[in-house]
């Protein structure tokens, strides 16, 4: 065992974090694939509108990797097959009806399956995409085999869903999916809090446990490797989170893909609570389910307020989704402006009255506080990222298009999280998640 304590990162101090028990949400009206949840995977139609589907069925399939499938979370008809820019499909909507579920056949010795018995049941589950690879986060390549595993059972993002909310009850299913596991990769890593595991963890043996405190993103996995197991170029990591291991588990046991998820639905709503819907679901569903919001202008957001995907209000909560952060529209303007003490207001900077009073969580919205201008190398970036990395530098680099200076500043280390969190503390206001992203891209194009 191994501990890690950050001294670097930002805890954002956002209200609105679910409590109380887990509400069940009564199963939908329709439910949804939506293949922009999975960046840099396009998705190729398996069914046409009007197909009658069952759940765990294949709607389709990765277009770079065919045995990646995206199945149904109900049984029902296809009604509608949404497309966005340049046509690419952004939602197979299919309506809730009679039907059954796809039985792959219950497993009794999962070591007997060996890794490729484990990978074509995952595969063929629907499952796979919750396994992301490390460099550049995207899905794992089943045919690259990782040097190793890395599973987080610790979360520090602002209002997410907490494990062991997530896990409570899931014991078995938990022992299962980390049996599959084992037969994936030759060391298995877990991440967990300074308390340890989770409770429903506890018993489970084979793998290396590793504690990390600290403020954000002590709790984010793709972080997490970068001190525990760091990839490379040539090398590959794969990570997921604990509830992951549990639908995979789940399917293993059952022979049957994962139906319902328990789902965090966090910010501006009248009670932030845990619910346990279809995977799927209208977002609009689970928002009312949680009171509903009492602003007149929100901003809905599959994940994380600081990488999560923007969803309109008749879009869908994606497969790994259990989080749903609404948060209030910015754009109001306030007395005196920039004059105002800010007793209220917070800043990482420490300009505001706020920095002198108690911290507390407040009811933060999307404002940024002013436009894009000259970079200002005052070493904001540097607070908030724990990674050996000069994000001021490796920003320049990428806007230079200068690969090996982007390699050599940590192009492939980096992640998401702390791209966000430079983004957040930016003076300049420059969105440093979508450079990292260009950066990414143009390393995925150089090299494919």
């Amino acid at each position: 065992m191994s501990d890690f304590t950050f001294k670097r990162g930002l805890d954002v101090p956002i209200s609105g974090a679910a409590q109380g028990a887990v509400i069940r949400v009564d199963d939908p009206a329709s439910v949804a694939v939506t293949p922009p949840d999975y960046k840099g995977n396009k998705m190729r139609l398996a069914v046409k509108v009007g197909a009658r589907v069952e759940a765990g069925q294949p709607l389709g399939y990765a277009k770079t990797c065919p045995q990646i499938k995206f199945v149904s979370p109900a049984a029902g008809e296809v009604v509608e097959i949404r497309r966005g820019h340049r046509r690419a499909i952004e939602a197979v909507v299919v309506a809730c009806g009679a039907g059954g579920e796809v039985d792959h056949g219950a497993v009794a010795d999962i070591a007997a399956l060996g890794a490729d018995g484990v990978k074509a049941r995952l595969l063929a589950g629907g499952l796979w995409p919750l396994l992301r690879s490390k460099p550049l986060a995207g899905i794992a390549d089943p045919d690259v085999a990782p040097v190793a595993l890395l599973v987080s059972a610790h979360q520090t993002g602002p209002n997410c869903a907490d494990p062991q909310r997530l896990l409570e009850g899931r014991e078995k299913e938990l022992v299962a999916g980390f049996a599959a596991l084992a037969q994936l990769a030759p060391v298995v890593h877990l991440c967990c809090a300074p308390s340890g595991p989770p409770a429903a963890l506890a018993g489970i043996s084979g793998l290396t446990i590793h504690r990390f405190s600290g403020p954000h993103p002590a709790g984010d996995p793709e972080t997490q490797i970068n001190f525990v197991c760091p990839p490379a170029a040539d090398q590959r990591v794969w990570f997921c989170r604990t509830v992951d291991v549990a639908d995979f588990g789940a399917l293993l046991l059952s022979g049957k893909t994962p139906t319902r998820a328990r789902v965090a639905v966090v910010g501006a709503v009248a009670s932030p609570s845990y619910l346990d819907a279809v995977v799927g679901s209208p977002v609009v569903d689970l928002v009312a389910a949680a009171g509903g919001s009492g602003d007149a202008s929100v901003r809905i957001v599959g994940g994380s307020v600081l990488t999560g995907r923007t969803l309109g209000v008749d879009n869908f909560l994606g497969q790994g989704g259990h989080t749903l952060s609404v948060i209030a529209e910015g754009g109001t303007r306030h007395f005196l402006g920039w004059l105002n003490p800010g007793a209220a207001a917070f800043s990482n900077h420490r300009f505001f009255l706020s920095a002198l009073l108690p911290r507390k969580d407040r009811p933060l919205n999307t404002a940024v506080h002013g436009g894009p201008r000259a970079l200002v190398p005052i070493g904001s970036y540097n607070r908030v990222v724990p990674s050996d990395i000069e994000p001021n530098f490796l920003m320049k680099a990428i806007l230079c298009e200068d690969i090996e200076a982007m390699l050599a500043l940590g192009l492939l280390e980096m992640s998401r999280e702390e791209a966000a969190l430079c983004t957040v503390v930016c003076p300049s206001k420059i969105n440093y998640s979508e450079i990292l992203g260009r950066g990414w891209a143009q390393y995925e194009k150089e090299t494919a």
